[in-house]
């Protein structure tokens, strides 16, 4: 079965999420799964800055298996200059199979 689109998010909280649902392989396994022209979408609880190497580590892998992606942090008050590495919020990362 091939999907039009899949939803990732399986946080449980701050950095709580499975080792493995956040490597390269993984993401081939979901992209494998979708259709042509579908849609992945990401939850990610990262450091809409990248002040971080978990939240580095999330998008570089990401882009890496999904070529074109784009990204929205969900929070209404980002500022895009603080560099609190335990600033984290929601961001969403989306990506289109082609």
């Amino acid at each position: 079965t091939k999907y039009d689109v899949v939803l990732l998010d399986a946080y449980l909280g701050n950095y709580t999420v499975p080792e493995h649902l956040v490597t390269r392989e993984f993401f081939e396994q979901v992209r494998g799964a979708m259709n042509e022209g579908g849609i992945a979408v990401g939850n990610f609880i990262v450091s809409p800055n990248f002040s971080n190497k978990f939240s580095r580590h999330i998008d570089a892998t990401f882009r890496r298996v999904f070529r074109h992606v784009s990204r929205q942090v969900m929070d209404e008050d980002y500022n895009l200059w603080n560099e609190d590495p335990n600033y984290v919020d929601n961001v969403l990362y989306f990506a289109r199979v082609s």
